[in-house]
């Protein structure tokens, strides 16, 4: 079995293990840690005691681009560290399908999952990069009133793709690279069902060769 847990913090102490979930030593490196962040104290943090960051999915590539990679870096900056050792996860929707028809179900159920997290007050400040604080407010007075089933409506479609990148198969490797490429290292793809394995897989790979910041963890795990 493993050595008594015997752990004392700042703020907790953990020293009450039971043999049923005290495995034995792996002979593993310590385990890459990563949070999700979305305002600026937690993008620092996350660059400067954590080994990646895991970003909302209600992120646009302007907001990337001027307020989470600042906050990341300056954390990184702040235990110097590089970004190479440290992993950005998402930051956005991902709407794909084999045609133009198969994209249209998803495409809405996007637009009102922005609608509702674009309700939320402490997500606004995303909103106001693209001057669109007018449309959070309108979401959030929507959302006190209840009307979730309309607020889908206030999300133009210029609104959806900042937030979504958009294409079939044929095309989604380019747009995930004009959206993600040099900024986010890993994605959480949306594979509908009916997709080929070979195809699923071939898609897969083609992903994996968009460059990328990320090299590896700096522990042996």
């Amino acid at each position: 079995m493993g050595e008594k847990l015997n752990y004392h913090g700042e703020h907790y102490s953990f020293t009450l293990m039971t043999p049923e979930f005290s495995p034995p030593k792996s002979g593993l490196g310590p385990i890459p840690v990563t949070i999700a962040a979305v305002g600026p104290a937690l993008l620092r943090l996350a660059g400067e005691i954590c080994n990646g960051v895991r970003l909302h999915v209600f992120a646009t590539r302007k907001y990337v681009e001027k307020m989470a990679l600042p906050e990341i870096q300056s954390g990184l900056a702040k235990s110097g560290r590089s970004r190479s050792n440290f992993e950005i996860w998402g930051g956005g929707f991902i709407v794909t399908g084999k045609d133009e028809a198969a994209l249209i179900q998803e495409r809405e159920a996007v637009r009102y999952r922005i609608a509702f997290y674009g309700s939320t007050r402490s997500y606004h400040p995303i909103l106001a990069l693209h001057g669109w604080e007018d449309l959070g407010l309108k979401l959030h007075e929507m959302s006190k009133k209840g009307q979730w089933k309309q607020m889908a409506a206030q999300v133009s479609d210029e609104v959806l793709e900042e937030f979504a990148v958009v294409a079939t198969y044929d095309n989604l490797v380019s747009k995930l690279n004009e959206r993600f490429g040099g900024q986010t290292d890993c994605l959480t793809l949306p594979i509908p069902e009916g997709i080929p394995t070979d195809e699923a897989r071939e898609l897969i790979q083609d992903i994996k060769r968009i460059d990328s910041p990320f090299n590896s963890f700096p522990t042996s795990w």
